[in-house]
Formats: C-alpha cells, sequence, structure tokens
C-alpha cells in the first residue's frame, strides 16, 4: 500500500579522488530507506552531481550551475575528503567547500568526513596541504571523523545519519502510524554566556538554566553564527537529568571568534533541545557574548 513520507535530500559533497565513498554514500541512503522510511514516514533522496544536474552553461561557471540546480535544495550535506581539495571557485579553495559553507550558513547539517587511507603514488602535494590545513581549520571549529577505509565510512555514516535525522528532524518510531501530539514541555531552558578573569587568563563559561517546573533530559545545545564560528565546545556528551530551578556552566575553549576574519561575534544563535515524556522539545535563543 502507498504511504504518505517527507524527503529529506542528503547532498553528498566532495573531491574527484573519494569515488568508493560517493557510492558507498547513496547506498548507504538506500539501505537507511529500506530500514525506516515506511515506519517512519521519512526518505533518504541523495544529491550527487554525476546522477542530479543536467550539464548546462553558467555565466559564472561550473560550480554555480551545480548551485542552482543541487546546492539550494539540499536539506543536509555529508563532505568527504581524502588527498584532493578540488578546483577553486571565485570565493571558496573548492567547489566542495563553498558547497559546504552554503549549507551550513543556510542553517542545515553539515557532516564531514577526512580519509585516512594510504595515499595514492601520484598524489599532489599542494593539493593535500590544503585539504590538511581544512581539516585543522574544522577540528577547531567542531567534530569531524576520520575513516581508513570506504566500508568504515559506510558504516559510520549510517549511524550518524540516524543520528541526525531523529535530533534535528525528528524522525524516530514516533512518526510511524498516526502520531500523537506533543504534550507541553514542562522544561524551560534558558542560555547565557559568562566570562571570568583568573591567572589564566579568561575562562568562558556556557550557562543553561532550567527555569520551568519539569526536568529536562538528555539536553543538547548547538551554536550557529555564519560559518563554523568559535567557540569550540569541550562538553561533547548530552546533559542528562537537569532538574528544575538548576543550571549548568559547559566551559568553552575561547569566546566566540570568525574563523575567517579573527573577529569577536558579539551574538550566537543557541538551539537547545531535550526529552519530556518521551517526546524531543527544542527552543532557540539568541545570546550576547561581550
Amino acid at each position: 500500500m502507498p504511504f504518505d513520507a517527507r524527503v529529506i535530500r542528503v547532498m553528498v559533497a566532495s573531491p574527484g579522488d573519494v569515488v568508493a565513498e560517493r557510492a558507498f554514500m547513496r547506498e548507504q541512503c538506500y539501505r537507511w530507506n529500506a530500514a525506516h522510511a515506511e515506519r517512519e514516514r521519512t526518505v533518504l533522496l541523495p544529491l550527487m552531481w554525476e546522477y542530479d544536474s543536467a550539464p548546462l552553461l553558467h555565466t559564472n561557471g561550473a560550480q554555480a550551475a551545480i548551485n542552482d540546480q543541487m546546492t539550494g535544495r539540499a536539506d543536509l550535506l555529508v563532505g568527504i575528503f581524502w588527498s584532493r581539495m578540488g578546483t577553486p571557485t571565485a570565493a571558496h579553495d573548492s567547489g566542495t567547500v563553498e558547497e559546504i559553507t552554503a549549507l551550513h550558513e543556510a542553517g542545515r547539517p553539515v557532516l564531514l568526513y577526512f580519509s585516512t587511507r594510504p595515499l595514492p603514488s601520484d598524489v599532489d602535494v599542494d593539493q593535500l596541504t590544503k585539504v590538511r590545513a581544512f581539516q585543522s581549520q574544522m577540528e577547531k571549529a567542531g567534530l569531524v571523523r576520520t575513516f581508513d577505509s570506504p566500508e568504515e565510512f559506510g558504516a559510520l555514516t549510517y549511524d550518524h545519519l540516524t543520528r541526525v535525522l531523529h535530533d534535528r528532524f525528528g524522525a524516530g518510531p514516533e512518526r510511524a502510524g498516526n502520531p500523537t501530539t506533543a504534550p507541553e514541555p514542562a522544561a524551560r531552558l534558558v542560555a547565557g554566556m559568562e566570562v571570568h578573569a583568573d591567572t589564566k587568563g579568561e575562562r568562558v563559561l556556557l550557562v543553561i538554566e532550567n527555569t520551568g517546573t519539569g526536568a529536562a533530559e538528555a539536553v543538547r545545545f548547538t551554536f550557529k553564527h555564519g560559518f563554523f564560528a568559535s567557540p569550540l565546545v569541550t562538553h561533547r556528551e548530552p546533559i542528562h537529568g537537569l532538574e528544575a530551578g538548576r543550571k549548568v556552566a559547559i566551559p568553552l575553549a575561547s569566546l566566540p571568534v570568525s574563523l575567517f576574519t579573527r573577529e569577536r561575534i558579539p551574538q550566537l544563535e543557541v538551539t537547545m533541545s531535550w526529552v519530556e515524556h518521551g517526546h524531543r522539545f527544542t527552543s532557540v535563543q539568541t545570546i550576547t557574548t561581550s
């Protein structure tokens, strides 16, 4: 029998040296669909330039043609690197970086992976240097993952896709059949930032307080401002059991600074989510960092 489902478009972004990984990524989307689509009323649609773009000319070049046909449609992005950075564009080091930038600045999830398998014998040292520099930059900005084979990449992405779909898109078993309406949350999370001076310099804390009347479980938070803004969060596990009237302080690496301009960012958008009564709730708040 037919069933209604929403479609989440997964863009696979990479230079041309990770053909096997791109094929695995496409297969993982179809594998996820086979296991989850009907039960969770969610279908993954992989977007790849070799299958989903037409060879159209564009006054601003090939990358602009891909952006028009694919990048603006994507709901999340999986970025893959190995030995090559790719072809530079007018604004970025490569088309892949331009796609990553566009999706992240639009507030859509970006998953980044770097291969550690043996390099090709004809490796371009300049390209490899750019990849290593970009990887170092992204490791300072958030979490990235490495893998040593296409098979390991496939296993990682299946698990990570499932987590992102549940946390960011609300996919899950509760979507099956006739979903129940979530009750109003009793918890209320409020975020703020504190800066304390000590002998080692500034100590920066993100403070999350539960000002509601119920407990918040499995609290997670993310920052957003432009492209991969600092600070680097040192607290990576969910916060469990934030009771009503309680607060928690999470140490940050530094005050938020743009990775490209190195200028202080005066405000950050913080997205907080938590579980209550078996449902995940989300709250978005802008906090001042000065």
